[in-house]
């Protein structure tokens, strides 16, 4: 692991505001770098200079000496990452490409028109679907301002169709969150310091395309990926704060993306067998199998984190400018990631289930953080 990141906290010598605290987590690495060697600069300027000129202090920042006196004025007025231009190279906030009332209303309806589908075809399905949302739509609008003038756009068919194509997925292998897990790797976009790809590891609810944990590492040792993933894994499956559920009653079937180590991943399964009521733990080894189960369920990206599973056989060379990511770097990225695709896309279910994990599911999540101990019951 790299390096522990630099305390916001303690950077600015008091509790962040909300705007900073957000913009600091989605700041790339250099853009982090940049922001404490200009306050540590700030810090001196207006303290001991030590012969520190005006025209070298512009030179150490990267900015022309009028843009240095406004960056200290600024900062000796409300000392922050605004000051020091932190802001400026923040990625701006994303349109959604689906507006948030048009996503909850396809994730609603689109249960019904799959549940109703029958032998029905994908584009049946996608025009019932796109009329079951626009009617949504001009009930809302309706109720709201009166009119049921234009609303919120409905995404293109192509995107309709996808959510559909996910929904028939999702509902010929699982129902109730932890009946069904997948467990993949992919390369993505975001490279080390050396050049090398970092590998995004998920354990993902096939269900409720729920994101239960993630991490990054390289595919030579998944088994080291899919563990540190397995430890956010432990918070979803803890027994403090809200339940997820409602969970099913048991977890049925895993299959777990396997690195380019299949001797320690053998080994892993081979070692949950051996676990009193083991279910199904299927390998999958196929040569074109890196990001296929999360580019099934989550697609061709995750927020930022874009998958490129085309680099697991060779990545093309870093080209100038392209950012390095430390791996804490990487994997807080990731988190972010995750959990904004949690809050938008998991589909809830109203059915009856249980208030806790199943205990298959447990076992397995202890036993890839590498407890040895697996006993269900000390994480209820």
């Amino acid at each position: 692991m790299a390096d522990a990141p630099v305390d916001l906290e303690t950077l600015l010598m008091r509790p962040p505001t909300e705007e900073e605290a957000r913009s600091w987590a989605v700041l790339s690495p250099a853009l982090r770098t940049r922001a404490v060697d200009r306050i540590t600069l700030l810090r001196r300027w207006w303290g001991e200079r030590d012969g520190l000129t005006a025209k070298e202090a512009a030179a150490m920042a990267g900015v022309i000496p009028n843009r240095f006196y406004q960056m200290a004025a600024a900062w000796k007025r409300a000392p922050g990452l605004a000051a020091v231009g932190a802001f400026a190279g923040t990625p701006a906030p994303r349109s959604p490409r689906i507006h948030p009332l048009v996503n909850a209303s396809l994730q609603a309806n689109v249960v019904k028109v799959v549940a109703d589908g029958g032998g029905k075809s994908v584009e049946a399905m996608r025009r019932r679907l796109e009329e079951l949302v626009a009617a949504d739509l001009r009930a809302r609008q309706l109720a709201e301002t009166g009119s049921s003038g234009a609303g919120p756009a409905i995404p293109s068919p192509t995107v309709v169709r996808a959510v559909i194509t996910r929904e028939l997925n999702r509902v010929g292998e699982a129902q109730l969150l932890g009946e069904s897990i997948a467990m993949d790797c992919c390369p993505t976009a975001m490279r080390s310091p050396t050049g090398e790809p970092w590998a995004l590891f998920a354990i993902i609810d096939r269900g409720t395309l729920r994101i239960l944990g993630t991490s990054v590492g390289s595919l030579d040792d998944s088994v080291e990926g899919y563990s540190l993933a397995a430890r956010r894994a432990l918070v979803a499956l803890a027994p403090v704060g809200p339940s997820l559920g409602p969970w099913a009653r048991r977890t049925r079937r895993v299959d777990m993306v396997v690195g380019r180590d299949e001797a320690a991943c053998d080994a892993l399964i081979a070692r949950y067998g051996n676990v009193e009521g083991a279910i199904e733990f299927k390998a999958v080894t196929r040569p074109r199998r890196f990001g296929s189960m999360l580019r099934r369920y989550v697609g061709e990206r995750m927020g930022r984190v874009d998958l490129r599973p085309g680099w697991a056989t060779a990545a093309p060379p870093m080209a100038d400018g392209d950012p390095a990511f430390a791996r804490w770097d990487a994997w807080e990225r990731t988190d972010f990631e995750a959990q904004a695709w949690n809050e938008a896309k998991v589909i809830e279910r109203a059915a009856k289930g249980h208030d806790r994990p199943p205990d298959e599911l447990v076992a397995l999540i202890r036993l890839l953080v590498g407890d040895g101990q697996i006993d269900p019951g000390t994480l209820r």
